[in-house]
C-alpha cells in the first residue's frame, strides 16, 4: 500500500510544475484524496500546514492545526525538545527522509514511521506521508516494562534508528557511541557500531564487551544487541540495545579463574606429592589419587565404593571420626603413621592426615585424608632401633665384663701390695730397696685406677635408682666427717652457707653425695703448697631447682688450654698431682643424669668456682 502512496505522489509531483499549485491541493478531486496512508503538506518558509487529507484526520483524532510549529509542540513528545529540533531540520532539508519517531496520539506514544519528500522544485513544499506502529498488548507492556527498567536501554527500529531510550543510557551514550545521541539517530552510520548494527538488523544477537576510560577509571561494560523478531519470525519490527557495567563482574571473573587456577594447581602438586583419599564418616571411599593406588597396589576400580580398611586394616576410622567431630576448631585434624601390606603383600609405613569437611550445618559429611609414603624412613628407624639395642646390650657385656675383671683383679692386688708392704718393712739389701718401692708404687697406682674404674661402672649399673627427698647439709657434714683426716692434716678450712629454701631438695643420694666428695676432694688435692685450702660450699634457690657452688683457693685450671678436656675421662690437668682423671668425669656423668649442669670458672693459681645446677621435681 505504502509504494502504491508513493508511486502516486511522485505522478503528482510531475504535474505540479507550471500548475496552479492551489488548485491542485485544493481542489474536489485534488491528487492526495484518495491517498491510502496519513497524508499532509507543509510549507515551510511561512510555518504553514497547507494540506490533510482525511486518513490524517482519522489518525490523529484531532483537527490538523495550520501552523507546522503547533502541529510538532502538539502531536511530539512535549519533553523531548531534541526530537522536535531533529524533525524540524528534516522539514528544512526538503530532501527524501525515512524516519521512525513517537507522535502523541490519543494522549499515548506511538511509534510511527514517517515518510518525507520535497514536492516541486523550488516551492518549500515537502509532502509529510505517516503512519502509526500500532502495538499490541505484549509491546506496550514490553516498552512499560522498559520506561521502569534501571538497565541501560535504548530501542531502535527496523533500519537501526534510535526510537528511545531512557536517562540512564543517556548518561554513558557518549562514551560508548563516541558521539551524542537523538532521536532518529541511523547507528549505521556509526562506524564503531555499523557491523553490530547490520548484524542485529539481519536477525542476528550481538553481545560485545567493551572497555573504557571514564574519570580516569577503566570500566568495562556489556552491550548486548537483540532484535525483536515477530511472532511468527517473518520479519524484525525493532532492535533493543542494553548496556551494563560489569567492571566488578569481570574483577570477580578474574579473582575467581585466579583462585581457580591456584586450586588447580595445588591439587596437581597435591597429586603428585601426596597419597589422597576421600571417605565418608564410615571409611567408605568416594576418591582417591594416583599415588594411593600406585602405593596399595590396587586400582581405582578396586577401591572406590570399598571401606579404606581394606587397605589400611589397622585404621581405627570410627575413632578418628569421633575425635574429629569433638573439635570445635575447624582446623582439627588427626594425625597418625600407619603400617600395612599392600595387593602383593609387602609391608609399606604411610603418615597420614585425616581433616574433616563439613556442610552449611556443620556436619561432618567426608574425611579428607592426606598421606605420605614413609617406609623407607621407618626401616631407617628400625634398624637404628636395632642397632641401639644391640650396642646397648654390647656395651653392658663390656661394662659387665670391666666390672668382673675389675673385681677379680683387686684381690690378687692388694695381696701384691700387702707383700711388698712387708719387705719394705724386714731388713733387705739396700741395693733392693729402691725395686721395692718402685713395685709398691705401682701397685698402689694401679689400686687407684681399678677403683675409680669399679666406681664409674657400678654409676653406669644403677643409673635408673630412686629419688629421695635430702638433706642437703646433712649430707656435706657426713662427708667432711669422712674427710677429716684429709681436712685436719692440710688445715683446710670448710665454710658451709645454705639458703633456708635451698638445704633440701628431691633426688639421687648417691650421685649428690659422690658430687660432694669429689669435688671437696679435688679442692683438698689441687691445694697451693704453702697456702692452706678454703672451701666454701653454699646453696641458692634457683626457678626449677637448686644451684650449689664449691669454690677453693686453689692452684686453679689454665681454662684456655684444658676447658675442653676437663670433664674428660683419665684426663690430668695437673702433671704434679696424684689421680687419674676419672673423678670431674664421674661428677659431670652424676649432674648429667640427673638432667642438671655444671660450669667451670677459673684461672691459675686463683682457684676455681664449680657451679652446679640441680633440677627440683
Amino acid at each position: 500500500m505504502r509504494n502504491k502512496t508513493l508511486d502516486q505522489l511522485r505522478k503528482a509531483e510531475d504535474m505540479i510544475d507550471g500548475l496552479n499549485v492551489v488548485d491542485i491541493l485544493t481542489g474536489e478531486n485534488n491528487l492526495f484524496k484518495n491517498i491510502p496512508n496519513a497524508f499532509l503538506i507543509f510549507e515551510i518558509e511561512n510555518n504553514e500546514v497547507i494540506y490533510s487529507n482525511e486518513q490524517a484526520h482519522q489518525i490523529l483524532n484531532t483537527d490538523i492545526p495550520s501552523e507546522i510549529s503547533t502541529f510538532l509542540n502538539t502531536h511530539l513528545l512535549p519533553e523531548t525538545s531534541t526530537e522536535k529540533q531533529f524533525f524540524f531540520e528534516l522539514l528544512q532539508k526538503k530532501k527524501s527522509e525515512n524516519v521512525n519517531i513517537n507522535l502523541i496520539i490519543n494522549g499515548e506514544k506511538t511509534p510511527t514511521n514517517i515518510q518525507l519528500f520535497e514536492i516541486g522544485s523550488g516551492l518549500n513544499l515537502v509532502g509529510v506521508m505517516f503512519h502509526t506502529q500500532h502495538t499490541n498488548s505484549t509491546e506496550k507492556q514490553l516498552q512499560k516494562g522498559l520506561e521502569l527498567s534501571h538497565e541501560n536501554w535504548m530501542l531502535l527500529d527496523s533500519y537501526g534508528k534510535i526510537l528511545r531510550y531512557n536517562e540512564n543510557f543517556e548518561r554513558i551514550s557518549t562514551q560508548i557511541f563516541s558521539e551524542n545521541i537523538y532521536f532518529g539517530l541511523d547507528l549505521r552510520e556509526n562506524t564503531k557500531w555499523r557491523n553490530s548494527i547490520l548484524k542485529a538488523i539481519h536477525g542476528q544477537k550481538v553481545i560485545e564487551v567493551i572497555t573504557l576510560q571514564i574519570d580516569n577509571q577503566t570500566r568495562s561494560f556489556e552491550v548486548v544487541i537483540s532484535p525483536l523478531i515477530t511472532s511468527n519470525e517473518v520479519y524484525i519490527e525493532g532492535i533493543l540495545l542494553f548496556i551494563k557495567e560489569v567492571t566488578n563482574s569481570l574483577k570477580v571473573e578474574e579473582l575467581l579463574k585466579n583462585s581457580f587456577d591456584e586450586i588447580r594447581n595445588f591439587k596437581v602438586a597435591l597429586n603428585r606429592t601426596s597419597l589422597v583419599c576421600v571417605t565418608d564418616p564410615r571409611g567408605y571411599i568416594n576418591e582417591v589419587n594416583d599415588l594411593f593406588c600406585s602405593e596399595a597396589k590396587y586400582s581405582y576400580d578396586e577401591l572406590i565404593g570399598e571401606n579404606i580398611n581394606k587397605v589400611l586394616p589397622s585404621l581405627q576410622l570410627p575413632n578418628i571420626y569421633k575425635e574429629l567431630s569433638s573439635k570445635t576448631n575447624e582446623n582439627s585434624f588427626w594425625r597418625e603413621e600407619v603400617q600395612s601390606t599392600d595387593k602383593a603383600g609387602n609391608t609399606f609405613w604411610l603418615d597420614l592426615m585425616f581433616s574433616p569437611v563439613s556442610n552449611k550445618k556443620g556436619e561432618i559429611y567426608q574425611i579428607l585424608c592426606i598421606g605420605y609414603p614413609i617406609t623407607e624412613r621407618k626401616k631407617g628407624e628400625i634398624e637404628r632401633q636395632q642397632l641401639m639395642t644391640d650396642l646397648i646390650q654390647h656395651n653392658r657385656n663390656l661394662e659387665q665384663f670391666a666390672f668382673t675383671i675389675s673385681h677379680k683383679l683387686r684381690a690378687p692386688l692388694a695381696r701384691v701390695i700387702g707383700l711388698a708392704e712387708l719387705l719394705k718393712i724386714d731388713d733387705y739389701q739396700t741395693s733392693h730397696k729402691s725395686f721395692v718401692d718402685k713395685l709398691l708404687s705401682s701397685t698402689k697406682e694401679l689400686d687407684l685406677l681399678l677403683k675409680g674404674l669399679i666406681e664409674i661402672l657400678s654409676f653406669r649399673q644403677n643409673s635408673n635408682l630412686e629419688k629421695k627427698t635430702l638433706d642437703l647439709n646433712y649430707i656435706i657434714q657426713t662427708i667432711t666427717s669422712s674427710l677429716s683426716t684429709a681436712i685436719n692434716e692440710n688445715n683446710a678450712v670448710i665454710e658451709v652457707d645454705l639458703a633456708e629454701d635451698a638445704r633440701s631438695l628431691r633426688s639421687i643420694k648417691s650421685y649428690i653425695e659422690s658430687i660432694v666428695y669429689h669435688l671437696i676432694t679435688n679442692a683438698l688435692k689441687f691445694r697451693k703448697k704453702y697456702l692452706s685450702p678454703v672451701i666454701h660450699i653454699r646453696s641458692s634457690k634457683v626457678e626449677n631447682g637448686i644451684l650449689l657452688e664449691i669454690k677453693d683457693n686453689g692452684v686453679g685450671i689454665d681454662l684456655k688450654n684444658n676447658k675442653e678436656k676437663i670433664f674428660s675421662m683419665y684426663q690430668k690437668l695437673h702433671s704434679s698431682h696424684e689421680g687419674k682423671g676419672l673423678g670431674l668425669y664421674l661428677v659431670k656423668s652424676q649432674v648429667d643424669e640427673l638432667n642438671g649442669n655444671i660450669q667451670v670458672e677459673s684461672a691459675v693459681n686463683q682457684g676455681t668456682i664449680f657451679k652446679i645446677f640441680i633440677p627440683t621435681e
